[in-house]
């Protein structure tokens, strides 16, 4: 997640440096600049190169905001915020600075650093001097397919009972970006998990979904809807579906739940709580393949599974 450690100008003055002398020893800033984008250990990036041609060659105001804003919209944090705001209309500063607070790590100075980053790249309208903010950008305007499903790996989602509708978007779209296979892990993942795979996965998307989970809720009714769902999905869709099952002392040590795919990896609430409109975040995760598997090799396969009487 992208924290704003310096300001804007120090950081334009140090890509400055670097377009006109190399890189040279390494400075305290670098790896934010690395972060967003703008350096690699070569010296600049393609956007690294625009946005210093557009700031202190060309000194083209509209170039150099598009740069930003091309470099923004490919930060989940900041299509997270904005897609949370784009539709109010104008809120309190303070009440911005405590979403992006909600979304990353920064403190009050650094989220306000993030809100005048977002107003130079005219994602918003903001000001020191306003006490209220407005948001310009929308995540969520209507794209083609290849592009929706491009745009939804860069997205966070914010969660909220009187958001119950745009809940179970932010579900559908992040299924649908879904591509080549999926790992799901939740510790109390329930049998209507197969309900939106089963709505959302298209043939051809997908090859294999594998749905590791805890004990709590499989039940002899799961396992037989789950033979018949598994079976349905290879027959129909050409996909192959395991579930297998986690110990309870081992489910028990894991409490983060976790959606992969290529080029995909998200935390996210409870399913039920999205379905049911309850407040929780969809944000990146840093979690990989080897680490769900290293989690999926302990696991029982659900048909081999025996549901404990008591």
């Amino acid at each position: 997640m992208i924290v704003l450690s310096a300001t804007w100008p120090t950081l334009l003055d140090r890509l400055a440096q670097i377009a006109q002398r190399g890189r040279g020893l390494r400075h305290d800033n670098d790896g934010l600049l690395e972060s967003l984008g703008l350096i690699n250990d070569a010296g600049l990036t393609d956007v690294g190169t625009r946005l210093y041609m557009a700031r202190f060659v060309l000194m083209d105001s509209d170039q150099e905001a598009a740069t930003i804003a091309e470099l923004l919209k490919g930060l989940p944090e900041v299509n997270g915020f904005c897609e949370a705001l784009w539709a109010i209309g104008e809120i309190q500063v303070d009440g911005a600075v405590n979403l992006i607070r909600r979304l990353t790590p920064a403190d009050p100075i650094e989220a306000k650093r993030l809100l005048e980053l977002m107003s130079r790249g005219r994602l918003i309208t903001y000001n020191r001097k306003n006490p209220k903010m407005r948001v310009l950008y929308n995540p969520r305007a209507l794209v083609g397919g290849a592009e929706e499903t491009q745009g939804e790996k860069l997205r966070s989602h914010l969660l909220a009972p009187e958001t119950r509708f745009g809940n179970l978007l932010s579900l559908r779209e992040m299924l649908r970006a879904a591509r080549s296979w999926i790992r799901w892990y939740e510790l109390h993942m329930p049998g209507k998990v197969m309900e939106v795979l089963y709505r959302e996965i298209e043939s051809g998307n997908v090859a294999d979904i594998r749905i590791l989970s805890g004990p709590a809720n499989v039940t002899n009714d799961l396992k037989a809807d789950f033979a018949l769902f598994r079976v349905e999905m290879k027959k129909k869709r050409g996909i192959e579906v395991e579930w297998r099952v986690l110990s309870k002392p081992e489910a028990q040590k894991h409490h983060d739940r976790f959606f992969l795919s290529e080029g995909l990896s998200r935390n996210l609430p409870p399913l039920n709580s999205i379905l049911m409109g309850t407040t929780g975040e969809i944000l990146p995760s840093n979690l990989t393949v080897a680490a769900f598997d290293l989690l999926w090799n302990d696991g029982t396969k659900l048909e081999e599974f025996v549901v404990s009487s008591s």
